[in-house]
């Protein structure tokens, strides 16, 4: 269940001998009493903004009245930060492509696939990107309707051994935030 700001916590909780108390925690954190309403129902209201938004585990635990327990755990959803959409990097894919006489000159592509929380495509995002390694150059390419930035091409070098590095500076688009901590991958790189 996705809940926000305060909650009703209900416990529905029977035994032959009697119930004598029943408590709550979220993720562990100390018990909270639950108060008996009547006919088994056991209530308590919970600030959800005591913990940060996502997914938590609720356990409630009732006592009866020899000392005996059992609990019962359910996952709850907090959502109360305002939903700001967000997007990262899901995949960066080289290439190394030869040209002239013999691969006398060598080159690297990219393809960088930028998705959203959901794992969405992103259209429209300015994709910031730097090469280093066998060269030192950077671009700015923006992702297509199937979220991918194409066709990132490093300079061209005629060294006989290296490596391109492709690094992911930033990525923009109005209204998304980029959250870097979420990508599956940053830079990537391909020797020759």
């Amino acid at each position: 269940a996705m809940v926000s700001g305060l909650v009703t916590v209900q416990a529905l909780a029977g035994d032959d001998i009697g119930v004598s108390a029943v408590t709550y925690a979220v993720d562990g954190a100390s018990p909270q009493a639950m108060v008996h309403v009547g006919s088994g129902v056991w209530e308590a209201v919970w600030d959800s903004t005591s913990v940060p938004d996502g997914l938590r585990t609720l356990t409630v635990r009732a006592t009866d009245t020899v000392g005996q327990t059992a609990s019962a755990q359910v996952q709850i959803d907090v959502r109360n930060a305002p939903s700001t959409p967000v997007m990262f990097v899901k995949r960066i894919d080289l290439t190394l492509r030869r040209r002239g006489r013999n691969g006398f000159k060598k080159q690297a592509l990219a393809t960088v696939s930028v998705v959203d929380g959901q794992g969405n495509p992103v259209s429209g995002a300015s994709v910031f990107s730097r090469w280093s390694g066998a060269v030192s150059d950077a671009d700015i390419t923006t992702t297509d309707s199937t979220g991918l930035a194409k066709s990132i091409a490093s300079n061209e070098t005629t060294a006989s051994t290296g490596t391109f590095i492709l690094t992911i500076e930033n990525i923009v688009k109005s209204g998304v935030t980029y959250e870097p901590s979420r990508n599956s991958e940053t830079s990537d790189q391909i020797s020759f």
